[in-house]
């Protein structure tokens, strides 16, 4: 399946320089939190300080192995583990801009390989174990392929992406300039949204918060939010349920980057 890039409301931008002749964008290796029990979905771990990383991405993927089954193994890991809240996936080194259209072109590649593992594989302290090696990630869908500028402008309001598939439906905090942070928390959307309408990732607004940490969306157990979901077309208002927020990040990665002396 060809790979489908959304472009709704502040989702636009310029993909000019995301990869392609000429990019300075080396291989590197873009580790990504990986989730979702009915598709698996993948979120590139961003960080303002180097430019290859300096990516939100959320794609919806398919696993596959040359001698295994990938997808398999990590549902039955999962299931024995529930008390899991994600699994990471360490790619081999790739160029990540290149899973994004550049300049009109459709994505150089829409493939990767890497290694799966039970929680977080940056942090010694969650007991990390790989589960999968040799795995091949084909990208059905690009939720979300966003360039971070540390110049850009503030947002006024908090802001999510809306996707998911089927029951499992999820937001993940839009990520801007520094000071900022990122945040996955799966939710309830009422009116409910179509599985086409969740692969588009809709950008939305939550009523009266300001775009901080400290306001975002609380996990399970706290009140629900109004929020306008931007669809391209006619504005929604909606109310956001909050459940399990399984992935949230403030530290270094999301600060400016040091200026270099001299």
């Amino acid at each position: 399946m060809t790979p489908h890039m959304a472009m709704q409301g502040d989702m636009n931008m310029d993909m000019g320089q995301h990869g392609g002749a000429g990019s300075a964008m080396r291989p590197m290796s873009h580790h990504m939190v990986v989730f979702g029990h009915e598709s698996v979905f993948m979120s590139h771990l961003a960080m303002f300080s180097v430019p290859e990383h300096a990516y939100q991405v959320i794609l919806e993927a398919e696993l596959t192995g040359s001698d295994n089954d990938p997808q398999q193994i990590f549902r039955q890991d999962w299931e024995k583990h529930p008390e899991v809240a994600f699994y990471t996936f360490a790619p081999e080194s790739f160029v990540l801009s290149d899973l994004l259209p550049a300049a009109g072109q459709p994505p150089k590649a829409a493939t990767f390989s890497g290694d799966l593992w039970r929680n977080h594989l940056e942090q010694p302290e969650t007991q990390p174990v790989e589960i999968a090696s040799g795995v091949t990630v084909n990208v059905k869908n690009i939720v979300c392929g966003r360039r971070l500028d540390v110049g850009a402008a503030p947002l006024s309001q908090l802001e999510y992406v809306l996707f998911g598939r089927g029951q499992e439906v999820f937001v993940a905090h839009l990520i801007t300039r520094p000071p900022d942070f990122d945040q996955l928390i799966q939710v309830t959307v009422t009116p409910a949204f179509s599985d086409e309408d969740l692969s588009r990732g809709h950008i939305v607004t939550v009523d009266g918060h300001e775009n901080t940490k400290d306001q975002r969306i609380q996990p399970s157990g706290q009140a629900s939010v109004a929020a306008t979901v931007d669809t391209g077309t006619t504005p929604v208002s909606v109310q956001i349920n909050p459940g399990a927020e399984f992935y949230f990040n403030d530290d270094s990665d999301m600060q400016a980057p040091k200026k270099k002396k001299g």
